[in-house]
């Protein structure tokens, strides 16, 4: 059962949030199915947050059946109150703030949110609930919605200079909850819609949700071992490739025939290249969408770097046993 936000001391607000995931009774690692909750964001960068909102109770998905999360459709204002409210959950209000939500599924979220100072709407008692949440209004909503984060003391961005929103959007970057929108990590860009995909990201970072990422889909094949005619389930695991300089996971263990899917979504300049017990390569390194896939047949250690942020410590290994 959640605690209400608004009745604890502001101190105690992100601690509670970051352990909310496991306090919830949500759904576990261990609980979800092959492939995840929903069927449209297989191998997105971003899947492990859609998976840790949606246990936390966050999203119910986009379709009303919870097998689809549309995760390239940008977030209203209207929703934006809705993941608020569940996030934080914030009490309902007696107070209808704006007139443009009349008879929105979202007006009682709307108004919830007005009332704990999230929001202040446009101006004129409107609040644009069909209006896709900016990623500038993202960082304010977030920056009000946790007072306790902590206060920025670089100007991280050199796009978002003497607007509103600036100060949020440090905010952000200081906290660990982006690291904006280009590989060089100077533009936030404030003005871009945010998809759903990339708010569950944000929302997670924000409140300390632990990333899950769901076990893969398994295809078992016929593989004939040495000279043995034995046969054996063989899987594929896949490891997303991060614009936050990660792999994730950054280790796993399988056996003998089974994949690796290497997998890039974002937008950042990425590859895959293996510095032992393999030569295998992705190509150089691009910021194209790509996948990548490698089968091991023998038994060892193998590591991979992205070449770019190698020195970062963008690097993982495999292990393979027989």
């Amino acid at each position: 059962m959640r605690v209400s936000v608004r009745a604890l001391g502001a101190t105690a607000v992100v601690a509670l949030l970051a352990v909310s995931v496991f306090a919830t009774g949500g759904v576990s690692f261990a609980q979800l199915p092959p492939g995840g909750t929903f069927s449209d964001d297989d191998l997105n960068v971003h899947e492990g947050y859609i998976e840790a909102i949606a246990a936390d109770g966050i999203t119910n998905g986009c379709d009303g059946t919870g097998t689809l999360y549309c995760p390239s459709n940008e977030v209203t204002r209207a929703q934006m109150a809705s993941f608020l409210v569940r996030a934080l959950d914030l009490p309902s209000s007696s107070t209808d703030w704006f007139s443009d939500d009349n008879g929105s599924v979202h007006e009682s979220n709307i108004n919830s949110i007005a009332d704990a100072g999230i929001t202040v709407g446009l101006g004129d008692g409107l609040y644009g609930p069909g209006d896709s949440v900016l990623r500038g209004q993202m960082a304010t909503f977030l920056a009000r919605a946790l007072p306790d984060l902590i206060d920025a003391t670089t100007d991280y961005f050199s796009d978002d200079t003497g607007i509103v929103h600036e100060g949020a959007i440090n905010q952000m970057a200081e906290n660990g909850i982006t690291l904006g929108c280009d590989t060089s990590g100077t533009l936030y860009c404030p003005a871009v819609g945010v998809q759903r995909d990339q708010m569950a990201s944000f929302l997670g970072r924000a409140l300390g949700l632990e990333e899950m990422i769901p076990p893969p889909t398994t295809t078992t094949t016929t593989t004939t071992i040495a000279t043995t005619s034995t046969t054996q389930a063989t899987q594929t695991f896949t490891i997303s490739i991060l614009d936050t300089l990660v792999f994730s996971p950054s280790s796993r263990t399988i056996s003998v025939g089974d994949s690796i899917l290497f997998s890039k979504t974002g937008p950042g300049l990425h590859n895959v290249a293996f510095t032992s017990g393999s030569t295998a390569s992705s190509g150089p390194p691009t910021t194209d969408t790509f996948t990548f896939k490698v089968t091991f047949s023998t038994p060892g250690t193998y590591t991979f770097v992205c070449d770019v942020h190698e020195t970062i410590g963008m690097t993982g290994t495999i292990t393979v046993t027989g």
